[in-house]
C-alpha cells in the first residue's frame, strides 16, 4: 500500500478557498500576479486571479495562494 502511494505519479489538485495545492507537476511554465501556468505530462493548468503567489514549492508539491478567479485546463494533444 505505501509502495503504491509512493509510486503514484498522477497529478492531484486540491482547491480550497484562496488556495490551490498541486501534487506531481512537471514544471511551472509562466508566473505573474494574475496568471500561473503549470505543466503536467499531457495537459497544462492555467490559474487566473489576483495577487497569486507560490506559497510552497518543492519537487512534487506546489501551493498557490491569492484571490483565485478561475482555473482552465489546456489539452496539449
Amino acid at each position: 500500500m505505501i509502495k503504491e502511494f509512493i509510486k503514484d505519479n498522477k497529478y492531484k489538485i486540491l482547491i480550497e478557498e484562496n488556495t490551490i495545492c498541486i501534487r506531481n507537476y512537471i514544471r511551472i511554465e509562466d508566473i505573474s500576479p494574475l496568471n500561473i501556468k503549470i505543466k503536467f505530462n499531457d495537459i497544462k493548468l492555467l490559474i487566473k486571479g489576483k495577487n497569486l503567489i507560490i506559497n510552497k514549492l518543492d519537487s512534487y508539491d506546489l501551493r498557490i495562494i491569492g484571490n483565485i478567479k478561475g482555473i482552465e485546463f489546456i489539452n496539449e494533444q
